[in-house]
């Protein structure tokens, strides 16, 4: 897909949505995304009782993984930043905290 430089939001939308028919993250990020309605219910529903940040964006994308067999793809967009930074308090290790431990515990126990 031709990234334009310039341009409508909208504009930059419609291009990425023909050119990623479905489920799409948007610069390869789940910050903005577009969800085909289809999958979703095919997939199953983001689970929010999951602790700790992105959580759910990572369980929605194994489970999406598992059912279509590829990885979500991503559409690359103008107009658009995805900030990310590496940047965290001393004593956090990413993936590994007290959300971790839930998650993998909740995971593995039937549900009611």
């Amino acid at each position: 897909m031709e990234v334009r430089k310039w341009g409508c939001f909208f504009d930059h939308l419609e291009a990425a949505i023909v050119a990623h028919p479905g489920t799409f993250k948007i610069n390869g990020s789940f910050s903005h995304f577009i969800l085909d309605k289809q999958e979703l219910v095919e997939v199953g529903f983001f689970d929010e009782r999951l602790l700790g940040l992105g959580e759910e964006d990572g369980d929605f994308y194994w489970r999406f993984y598992k059912k279509y067999k590829k990885e979500i793809p991503s559409a690359d967009m103008d107009l658009i930043d995805n900030m990310q930074s590496d940047l965290a308090d001393d004593g956090y290790v990413k993936g590994i905290r007290t959300a971790s431990k839930f998650n993998r515990d909740f995971y593995s126990k039937p549900k009611i």
